[in-house]
């Protein structure tokens, strides 16, 4: 829990840099929360969010994060996924906010 919370306390901190935005004027700022959950967050993953009243480049952004598959992943990542990807992606590949380069997380393994 205390995970949880400190990402979301991170999130809200991060996501205010973001003031004047539409996720952070109304109705946006009501309908959708810092953890994605709100009155409407439903209705945007649904497609069914009414964006009538916003800006054209406001809309687009709704439309984008509307759900584009049934699919749902299980959220199960194995050690041997992980390890897998690393192995994969190029070294100099930079690890943000770190700084570290995945050449440390080789080393670590």
């Amino acid at each position: 829990m205390e995970i949880k919370q400190l990402l979301l306390e991170r999130n809200q901190q991060h996501f205010g840099q973001a003031d004047g935005t539409p996720f952070t004027r109304p109705p946006l700022n009501f309908d959708v929360q810092y953890d994605g959950s709100g009155l409407h967050a439903k209705t945007i993953v649904k497609g069914q969010y009414d964006t009538s009243q916003m800006t054209e480049a406001t809309s687009l952004c709704i439309e984008h994060l509307q759900r584009k598959s049934m699919q749902e992943l299980d959220g199960n990542i194995t050690e041997d996924n992980k390890l897998g990807k690393r192995r994969r992606w190029p070294e100099r590949t930079t690890t943000s906010p770190s700084g570290l380069h995945l050449g440390h997380y080789h080393a670590m393994e």
